[in-house]
């Protein structure tokens, strides 16, 4: 056929067995082609002719690379640890304190100064809204009541901070789609997030410019291992921060494990929690099981001592801090152990390997921490730094755990035979 673009003969049209003029992608399987007669053109919006572009499409918005941004320049709310429209997500063990950390973190941040876990300046006021899925109205009260005290400011807080007991939700719908035809079927699954929308309406009203969940999921109403699922709840929080500037912070459980490789990999639940988080604040008993018992603590006691771990994406991470919650007032504190635990004085990776047991070294990191009486992301570095300076070397212990051991000492190598001179000159 003269002038015709396709390589094959043209087929009957697929709807009303006309003779093909064209092709369009099957709107069931965008991988097929069908044949169309002139007629049926407008059948699907999702028919295109082969290579053509979609009819009436949208074009994703784009710009050149390097254009200032026309919206304002996103201000600091605490140093080194939040700012406007970003994601801060902690994450926690059971039992440790993570709502006082959240409450005093939103009291603080109402009041509009201070200093955040003895570290962390506040640069401006903002107004919060607190989220409770796991305490009561009483209980809260009485938190409240101890963390404020006898703050001058009292006053002032109850205009910046509120708090709700409702428990609005972030839905997860699955959509499943099936199209059959010509003796095929596919099917199509799409997954939405729905937001309450009192939530949104509760931030216009009061102008909230700081949201604390606490915990996570105690409003997600999703499934807590799916990624798709999460991440679909997350982008819709993030429609909300982007229309109104709001800074959104998520409180988190630790899951059942307790050694990982990253202080984020101890969150229970999907991984991309901890992937759209601006900050990422972990924190971690500072003491050990076997130290407490060791020191005479009891649970309740080793809990009130935590290391601060934190990871900023778009800005540089602060050091770790060791804090410990004061009974008093209900806040995190800076603190500093005594006998030089925390303190660059400690032990040095030296100390570590003089220490090590020959030759069987230790199986684990977590008998290592034992044996030298110190947490376990201390030791886990001292180990570390004393396998780079070749003072330590690693081995597979029991059950695949990672063992350390000092190197075996090596034997020099043997010296190379005198070979006579039988050229009469000197050899160099």
């Amino acid at each position: 056929m003269s002038g015709w673009p396709f390589e094959d003969p043209p087929e009957p049209c697929v709807y009303c067995g006309q003779t093909g003029v064209r092709q369009a992608f099957d709107p069931a399987n965008a991988t097929r082609l069908l044949w169309l007669c002139g007629d049926c053109t407008t059948l699907d919006e999702t028919e295109q002719e082969w290579g053509s572009a979609p009819p009436g499409g949208e074009l994703l918005p784009v710009q050149r690379a390097g254009t200032k941004p026309d919206r304002p320049r996103p201000e600091t709310l605490i140093d080194n640890l939040a700012q406007e429209g970003e994601l801060l997500v902690l994450g926690a063990a059971r039992g440790i304190g993570k709502s006082w950390w959240g409450m005093d973190f939103s009291r603080q941040l109402a009041r509009g100064s201070g200093r955040f876990m003895g570290t962390f300046t506040i640069r401006r006021a903002a107004s919060v809204l607190y989220c409770h899925a796991e305490i009561d109205d009483w209980a809260a009260y009485d938190r409240w009541e101890r963390l404020v005290g006898n703050d001058p400011m009292a006053e002032a807080l109850s205009e910046g901070l509120l708090e709700s007991f409702e428990p609005w939700r972030i839905r997860i719908v699955r959509r499943r789609v099936t199209s059959s035809g010509d003796g095929t079927s596919t099917s199509t699954e799409q997954v939405d997030a729905i937001l309450d929308p009192r939530l949104e309406r509760t931030i216009i009203e009061h102008q909230v410019q700081v949201l604390v969940i606490d915990p996570w999921i105690g409003f997600y109403a999703g499934r807590e291992n799916a990624n798709d699922e999460a991440e679909m709840a997350l982008s819709t929080l993030r429609h909300l921060q982007l229309r109104y500037g709001l800074t959104v912070v998520i409180l988190h459980h630790f899951g059942k494990n307790d050694v990982a490789r990253d202080p984020e990999d101890l969150w229970r639940g999907a991984s991309r929690l901890a992937d759209w988080a601006s900050t990422r604040v972990t924190l971690l008993p500072f003491y050990t099981p076997a130290q407490a018992k060791e020191m005479g603590m009891s649970r309740l006691q080793a809990r009130q001592y935590a290391t601060v771990k934190t990871l900023r994406r778009n800005h540089a991470s602060p050091d770790e801090i060791s804090i410990k919650w004061n009974a008093d007032t209900g806040a995190w504190d800076r603190w500093r152990a005594p006998d030089g635990e925390g303190d660059p004085t400690g032990p040095t990776p030296a100390d570590v390997a003089a220490k090590c047991p020959t030759p069987d070294g230790w199986p684990s990191m977590l008998a290592a921490s034992v044996a030298l009486g110190i947490s376990r992301d201390k030791t886990r570095t001292l180990l570390e730094q004393a396998r780079q300076q070749g003072l330590l070397e690693t081995f597979e212990g029991a059950r695949r755990a990672i063992g350390w051991r000092v190197p075996s000492p090596k034997m020099p190598a043997p010296a190379a035979a005198e070979q006579p001179n039988l050229g009469g000159t000197d050899v160099l």
